[in-house]
């Protein structure tokens, strides 16, 4: 039964990771009629407030437990306020929810690359497990997860080829910071899961990162947007912000945090090909040895990982 958990929660996530792949791709086709940091802010709004109805009224399942008296997310939101401690963490889930699909599609229009972008923002999962391994709770030091940060490097040169001339320091900056945003996700949603509060933390935090991005909406040119650009920003939104985050948290019902952030390897590999159906970008030897040498590095980190389990029962 164990092993049959692991499976369903490593097919959930690599679905997680095609929907978001997804949701990037299909947010790059606004970026000529809108600014990809409005793109990637409506996208957000859309995804969060559709995953807080879901959560709040949900058919498939009593994710969020209900007073009789009121809606299941007003009861967890006074719940969660009055515990110690979860407030923050809230707060940093609705931060970085706030800065991921800005930064990730500021980076896309700047860079024009979707294995680059999101091999690069895949980075922050792989440290979560790096962390992990030289900083364990319990048992022995891993110093070869040093490795992996050096596989990463050396993929992170091959996808940006900054010998070309071509780098865009602000495009693989904003890569960066969408890395930063992924780490801090994991790390607050395993606490979350912990807690027993992940689809109602994630609910809640949604909105609050909605009400974050509105002087963004207010004052750029959002409201100048078309029906067709808004129709895109809520596709991509769907894919990245909810069917991405539904998946991602009924993932992490059944294996750890390390485990999700390593498996989101698959988005990089994804990236390729969806890049290539959609965007009608060129699967390049660079760009697929970088995309692997991405994975190793996570394939290595699960590995890892995977010997301290043994070694420590």
């Amino acid at each position: 039964m164990p092993h049959r958990r692991q499976i369903l929660g490593a097919v959930l996530a690599g679905a997680a990771m095609t929907a978001c792949a997804m949701g990037d791709a299909v947010s790059s086709l606004a970026f000529d009629r809108i600014s990809p940091v409005v793109a990637g802010a409506l996208a957000t709004v859309f995804g969060s407030v559709v995953f807080a109805l879901w959560a709040g009224r949900n058919p498939f399942g009593r994710l969020v437990v209900r007073a009789p008296d009121r809606p299941g997310l007003l009861k967890a939101f006074h719940e969660i306020r009055a515990s110690e401690g979860m407030p923050l963490l809230i707060l940093r889930l609705a931060v970085g929810n706030a800065v991921v699909l800005p930064a990730t599609y500021l980076s896309l229009g700047r860079l024009h690359s979707l294995e680059t972008v999101i091999s690069i923002a895949f980075g922050g999962p792989v440290m979560v497990t790096v962390w992990g391994l030289l900083f364990p709770r319990t048992g022995p030091r891993r110093i070869s997860g040093l490795l992996c940060p050096l596989l990463a490097a050396v993929a992170m040169l091959a996808l940006t080829r900054p010998w070309t001339g071509r780098f865009d320091v602000l495009g693989f900056g904003a890569a960066v910071l969408a890395a930063a945003c992924g780490w801090n996700l994991l790390k607050v949603s395993g606490r979350l899961e912990d807690a027993g509060r992940l689809a109602q933390g994630t609910a809640i935090a949604g909105l609050l990162s909605s009400v974050m991005l509105a002087p963004v909406l207010i004052f750029t040119n959002a409201h100048w947007a078309t029906g067709h650009a808004l129709g895109i920003c809520a596709a991509s939104g769907l894919l990245s912000g909810f069917v991405e985050t539904v998946l991602a948290v009924l993932a992490l019902r059944f294996i750890a945090e390390e485990t999700f952030g390593v498996l989101t390897g698959l988005e990089p590999v994804a990236s390729l090909f969806v890049g290539w159906l959609f965007l009608r970008e060129q699967i390049t030897v660079l760009a697929s040895l970088g995309v692997l040498l991405m994975v190793a590095a996570g394939s290595w980190a699960v590995w890892s990982e995977k010997q301290i389990k043994e070694q420590t029962g």
